[in-house]
């Protein structure tokens, strides 16, 4: 999947507008849009920005970009570096709470 594919998923996904990701990672609309529509590449500040704004970790954002090589384990799904990065960023209880809502997914038929 392309960068500026993916990036509209992600844009979809959280019922935002090109717009609203401007305002909150400090990129213009007009690049974010050159870049949705891959006609610019998107470079390390741009990946750094958009990860914050969308808090996403870099490493993720950078590897879908290209600008880091893809992860070794070709069987982890690409979401297992934002779930990481989530538990990372959550409190003891919250981690808590996650582990203990996935032991229950789990467990769920």
């Amino acid at each position: 999947m392309e960068f500026g594919e993916w990036l509209q998923e992600q844009l979809d996904s959280r019922g935002w507008h090109q717009a609203r990701l401007a305002r909150r990672s400090g990129i213009s609309a007009g690049q974010i849009a050159r870049v949705i529509n891959d006609t610019r590449q998107p470079g390390p500040e741009f990946c750094r920005a958009i990860a914050k704004a969308l808090e996403l970790p870099e490493e993720l954002v950078f590897r879908q970009a290209g600008l880091l090589s893809p992860e070794q384990r070709k069987e982890d799904p690409p979401t297992l570096a934002e779930w990481v990065a989530l538990f990372r960023q959550s409190t003891p209880e919250k981690q808590e709470d996650l582990l203990t809502l996935a032991r229950a997914l789990l467990r769920k038929k």
